[in-house]
């Protein structure tokens, strides 16, 4: 009698089994949570078609039905049309706040053709966005100061007890949370990405131990080895002392290596993002100084002016050189060097503020949209789908590999770092050489980048480049920002040759051999008298072509002062 009772149990499993297999719909039961349905906005150079839209769609949705009871829809624009349809879909609800009480009264469920409960998706509105890529600091500031954002740090969030603001965490360090505050409140997460790399000094082992004169664990930076290097330079004709610089560790406003700038160390960052760093002659730094001092030392004792070149010679033989990549190198290089870190990855602007995301708070349900936003940060195959599509019909996957290879014309392009958490994708064949090399092994030096990131206060500010100067109100002295940009490189370049010519420098009054003291002061009043550098530091250019006020007016934007 028990075996046929079993027997029974067991068909009748494998009956409901069946009958769920039959329907390609998430079945739950009535006491399951209501059904949502949730649009993420998101940003693409190439508009998918209709039909790959809704694929990739449905392939997401299979993975947030089966979690939470929740559809995807997706809404991607491309990058000139994203930031105004965004804007226009908030500004409609804040015209309509009711837009989405019907929703409420939506029956989650339907009876299918077996007469069971199957989840009823309810269909979207025009205007809904649910969950929205921040692509811009500004475009943080402001959509957080018309409160359409929803507060991300609570326990409904990232505090909840479900655990997803827990496994977020594991992914996004919380340096980098806290960019996407505003007001000490959390309101975006941003996405991993590929930050700037380490700086190391390698010091060559074998001519330490004969020339060095402290022992190896001493060494903390260039300043550190100024007698090995004078030794080398009086002792080693054949031996380049130091071989390579760079721009001293100086953090700059563009692109370019220039006079004008600030030192960021890693001290105090817990309140980078809440101290302006006002732009200055790089002279005027300590940290600089003590470099220049040793390239001065080097200089007198005879030896040549370290190239400046991000391209190291491994077959000539050097005292000490700077090389630039990922954590990987240590590695490489200890067996024949002593490998100071100097200088760790530090934030972009374009790395981190173009793939932020947020919860929207005119969503029907921020809380809910939220489990959706965090497997964009903790679910490898979410981020796979959305990013590359459905395999076999955007892309192939190398089973042996595991490499992906997308599909020509295919309906379906994304890019990799606006989807969220870039160590979860997979190596693809269109990445560039640095990116396979850091995918390689999950990601793991990339991680270990993230890990120590460094914020800079500059993070989110940009140079205008179309603005221009009435610098002395003459038409022969009118700049773009680019050519001021431009100026200060040349001008950097300029003050490395005279750094070179620095044994031969003498005292003007005298004609005897310049101090190293009278020198640097000497360069430090060129540099800061120099036009260009007046020019870019200039507190009151109304024009707002100076550095100076480009960045006063950001900072005070994304700092405004309460008035009492």
């Amino acid at each position: 009698m028990k075996k046929r009772f079993f027997a029974a149990i067991l068909c009748l499993v494998m009956l409901t089994g069946v009958l769920a297999g039959c329907n390609d719909t998430y079945v739950a039961s009535s006491s399951s949570t209501r059904a949502m349905t949730v649009v993420i906005a998101l940003v693409s150079d190439e508009k998918p078609t209709e039909e790959a839209r809704l694929e990739v769609e449905e392939a997401l949705s299979t993975i947030t039905k089966q979690l939470y009871s929740i559809e995807v829809r997706l809404d991607i624009y491309t990058p000139d049309e994203y930031r105004d349809a965004i804007t226009k879909k908030f500004e409609a609800y804040d015209n309509d706040p009711n837009i989405y009480s019907s929703i409420a009264d939506t029956d989650s469920y339907i009876k299918n053709e077996f007469g069971r409960d199957e989840v009823q998706y309810p269909e979207t509105y025009p205007n809904q966005v649910d969950i929205l890529l921040v692509n811009d600091s500004l475009m943080l500031r402001e959509f957080v100061e018309n409160e359409w954002l929803y507060p991300l740090e609570g326990e409904d969030c990232m505090n909840s007890s479900d655990g997803e603001g827990t496994l977020i965490s594991k992914h996004i360090p919380e340096a980098l949370r806290k960019i996407g505050m505003i007001d000490e409140s959390l309101y975006a997460i941003p996405g991993n990405s590929i930050y700037q790399n380490y700086q190391y000094l390698l010091v060559d082992k074998e001519l330490y131990t004969s020339w060095g004169t402290t022992t190896a664990d001493q060494i903390t930076g260039l300043d550190s080895i100024n007698d090995y290097l004078v030794n080398l330079a009086k002792n080693e004709k054949d031996v380049i002392p130091l071989y390579n610089i760079t721009n001293f560790g100086v953090t700059t406003f563009g692109s370019s290596e220039s006079v004008v700038g600030q030192y960021i160390s890693e001290v105090d960052q817990e309140n980078i993002l809440s101290s302006a760093f006002m732009p200055m002659n790089i002279l005027a730094l300590p940290e600089v100084k003590a470099q220049v001092t040793t390239i001065c030392n080097l200089r007198a004792a005879g030896g040549d002016m370290p190239k400046h070149t991000y391209n190291v010679d491994f077959s000539e033989k050097f005292g000490a050189c700077y090389v630039t990549g990922t954590a990987a190198l240590v590695d490489k290089y200890s067996e024949d060097y002593h490998v100071i870190p100097v200088y760790k990855p530090h934030t972009t602007t374009e790395s981190v503020y173009n793939s932020m995301f947020a919860v929207s708070s005119t969503s029907s349900d921020s809380a809910r949209a939220f489990k959706v936003l965090s497997l964009l940060y903790t679910n490898p195959q979410f981020v796979n789908t959305l990013l590359y599509g459905v395999q076999n019909v955007n892309y192939t996957l190398d089973a042996a590999t595991g490499m992906v290879t997308k599909m020509e014309n295919s309906g379906y392009s994304m890019n990799r770092y606006g989807v969220g958490n870039v160590f979860l994708t997979k190596q693809s064949t269109d990445m560039t050489a640095e990116e396979l090399e850091l995918s390689a092994n999950d990601w793991a030096h990339a991680k270990t980048a993230l890990s120590q990131l460094v914020v800079t206060p500059y993070l989110g500010f940009e140079l205008s480049y179309n603005k221009i100067s009435d610098f002395e109100n003459t038409a022969e002295n009118k700049y773009l920002v680019k050519d001021l940009e431009e100026k200060l490189e040349m001008l950097y370049e300029e003050m490395l040759l005279k750094i070179e010519d620095y044994p031969d420098s003498l005292n003007e009054t005298t004609g005897a051999p310049i101090t190293f003291n009278d020198f640097y002061n000497s360069l430090t009043k060129w540099i800061g008298n120099n036009e260009y550098v007046l020019a870019a530091t200039d507190a009151f250019d109304e024009t707002g072509y100076s550095f100076r006020v480009q960045y006063e007016t950001w900072y005070d934007l994304m700092h405004p002062v309460e008035e009492e």
